[in-house]
């Protein structure tokens, strides 16, 4: 037998989810807004590690500002990055 959702559960769901949309929306009024990895992630609902190893090499990334060399801090405007996940996630 399934286990039904309590109400306090679905409550605390939905405030979890208000707030998420309420971050992703103030990150998108701030296109211009310079974004690190873990800026990234945080957008992303991913770990730090993941955007480091993978998200920033796959193709159509944005590409850093500033210095592209390895070790040096990646920065990435806002915008961008959430210009590269509506496409991606279009299809």
């Amino acid at each position: 037998m399934e286990k039904k959702p309590t109400t306090d559960f679905l409550l605390k769901e939905l405030e979890s989810l208000k707030a998420r949309v309420q971050t992703i929306e103030a990150q998108q009024l701030n296109a211009d807004k310079i974004w690190t990895p873990h800026d990234i992630a945080d957008y992303a609902g991913c770990s730090y590690c993941y955007v480091i190893q993978t998200l920033i090499k796959l193709p159509g990334f944005p590409a850093t500002l500033g210095d592209p060399r390895p070790r040096r801090p990646k920065k990435y405007r806002a915008g961008d990055v959430i210009a590269f996940f509506k496409h991606r996630n279009q299809g």
